[in-house]
C-alpha cells in the first residue's frame, strides 16, 4: 500500500501534463479544382463534427486522424505567446507502401484571450477553421 500512493500520485501528476483540445470545424475552404459534389460531401461529412488535439503528442483523433501513417511531428507546444502546430507529412520518398503525398498541419492558436481559440487545420487541398477549448 505504501507503494501504491506515490505511484497513484506520479500517474496524477503526468497526466496532468496533457492538455487536449477540443475542436469544432466550421468552414472549409477548397481548392479550385475540387468538384462541386466532392465539396458538398466534405461539408455535410465534417462541419459541426470535432476534432481531439493532444498538444503534448500532437496527435489528433475524432473525425479525422493525423496518425494513420506514423506519428505527427511536434513543432510547437503552444502558450501564452506562440500558436500550438503540429503536421504529418507521408511521401513515398521517405515512407514505405504510400502512394502519393499527404499533408496534415494543424495550428491553434494558443495565445489568443479567451475560452475559445481560433485553428486551422490545412488538409492536403482544404483548409478547415474553427474554434477550440481545453478538455
Amino acid at each position: 500500500m505504501k507503494l501504491l500512493v506515490p505511484l497513484l500520485m506520479c500517474f496524477a501528476s503526468a497526466v496532468g501534463l496533457t492538455a487536449e483540445y477540443k475542436c469544432t470545424i466550421s468552414r472549409i475552404d477548397f481548392g479550385d479544382d475540387i468538384d462541386v459534389g466532392v465539396k458538398e460531401r466534405w461539408n455535410k461529412q465534417l462541419i459541426g463534427k470535432f476534432l481531439l488535439v493532444d498538444t503534448r503528442t500532437g496527435v489528433m483523433t475524432g473525425a479525422l486522424n493525423n496518425s494513420l501513417y506514423k506519428p505527427p511531428l511536434l513543432l510547437n507546444g503552444g502558450d501564452s505567446e506562440n500558436s500550438f502546430v503540429s503536421a504529418t507529412i507521408v511521401s513515398p520518398r521517405f515512407d514505405a507502401d504510400v502512394v502519393g503525398v499527404d499533408t496534415r498541419i494543424i495550428t491553434i492558436k494558443t495565445w489568443q484571450s479567451g475560452s475559445k481559440k481560433p485553428f486551422s487545420l490545412f488538409w492536403d487541398d482544404m483548409l478547415m477553421r474553427g474554434r477550440c477549448s481545453l478538455q
